[in-house]
C-alpha cells in the first residue's frame, strides 16, 4: 500500500509538472475534491491580484466570482467539477481589487485507475483584449447591419461568436443557430470544395488576409456561391483569437458570367 501511494504521488507530480509546462504564462490551478486550491502558479496570482498564500485553501468561486460574473455559468462549472467532467468556458472573473476581466477557463479532471478524482486542473487565460477586439468589430459591424454584405466573427476555436442580420438572411439560419457552431460544418455541403476551405484555414493560421470563393449551403439545403474576405484576429500576445469575414452571395454574378460565355 505504501508503494502504491508513493507511485500515485509520483504520477500526480509528473502530471502536474507536464500540465504546468504546457500552460506557459496562463494561470494554472489545481483543486482537491472539495474545490479548494492546492496549487496555483504565479500566472494565476498575477492575473487575479492574490498572493499564492491567499489562494491556497480557498475555492476559485469564493475568490473570483463577483457582481459581473454570470451565476448560470458558475453553476455550470460547479456541475462539471462535481461530475468530474472537462469543460471550456469564457467567463467574467473578478480580481482581488474588485476589477474584472474576461477569462477562458479550461478544466480537466485528473482521475486515478478507479476513476476517482485525484485533483482538478484548470488553465485560465485572460482574454480581455480578445473580447475587446471582438466588441469593437461588432460595433463596426452594426454600421453594415442592413447592408447586403454579411459579417461573421469567430472565437479562437473557430466557432461563430457573432453574425449580422445579413448573414441570417443569406443563409436562413437565425443567430442562435449560428453561435457556437463552426462555419465549415454549418455551411458546407456536397459541392463544397474542401481544398478552398483548407487554403482559407492556412491563411488564417498564417495571419494572412483572405479573399476566396466557395460554394456554401443555406439552411434549406440550397447551394450558393459566396465570396469571403477577411483576416485573422489576434490577442495582445499575437496568438490567433479568431477571425472575421465579409460574406457575400455572388450566385447571380456567377450565373451572369456563365450565361455570357
Amino acid at each position: 500500500n505504501q508503494q502504491k501511494r508513493q507511485l500515485l504521488q509520483e504520477r500526480k507530480e509528473l502530471k502536474r509538472l507536464s500540465l504546468v509546462a504546457m500552460a506557459n504564462s496562463n494561470g494554472v490551478v489545481f483543486n482537491n475534491n472539495r474545490g479548494e486550491i492546492t496549487y496555483a502558479n504565479e500566472g494565476f496570482a498575477l492575473m487575479t491580484g492574490y498572493a499564492i498564500e491567499e489562494l491556497l485553501g480557498n475555492t476559485p468561486v469564493s475568490l473570483c466570482v463577483g457582481p459581473n460574473t454570470d451565476p448560470v455559468q458558475v453553476e455550470e462549472i460547479i456541475g462539471h467539477f462535481r461530475r468530474n467532467e472537462n469543460y471550456s468556458m469564457e467567463i467574467v472573473l473578478h480580481r482581488k481589487d474588485g476589477t474584472w476581466f474576461w477569462a477562458r477557463s479550461k478544466g480537466q479532471a485528473v482521475l486515478d485507475e478507479a476513476g476517482e478524482l485525484i485533483e482538478y486542473f484548470t488553465i485560465v487565460e485572460d482574454i480581455s483584449e480578445e473580447r475587446k477586439r471582438i466588441e469593437e468589430i461588432k460595433v463596426l459591424s452594426t454600421i453594415a447591419e442592413k447592408s447586403r454584405l454579411a459579417i461573421i466573427v469567430t472565437d479562437a476555436d473557430r466557432n461563430i461568436s457573432w453574425v449580422n442580420e445579413s448573414f441570417t438572411k443569406i443563409t436562413g439560419f437565425i443567430r442562435e443557430e449560428c453561435i457556437g457552431n463552426n462555419p465549415r460544418v454549418l455551411l458546407s455541403g456536397p459541392m463544397t470544395d474542401n481544398r478552398n476551405l483548407d487554403e482559407l484555414k492556412a491563411k488564417i493560421e498564417n495571419l494572412e488576409e483572405f479573399d476566396t470563393e466557395v460554394i456554401n449551403y443555406k439552411k434549406n439545403g440550397q447551394p450558393y456561391f459566396a465570396r469571403l474576405q477577411g483576416q485573422a484576429l489576434t490577442d495582445s500576445q499575437g496568438n490567433i483569437a479568431g477571425y472575421f469575414a465579409m460574406h457575400e452571395d455572388i450566385t447571380q454574378e456567377k450565373e451572369s458570367i456563365k450565361r455570357n460565355k
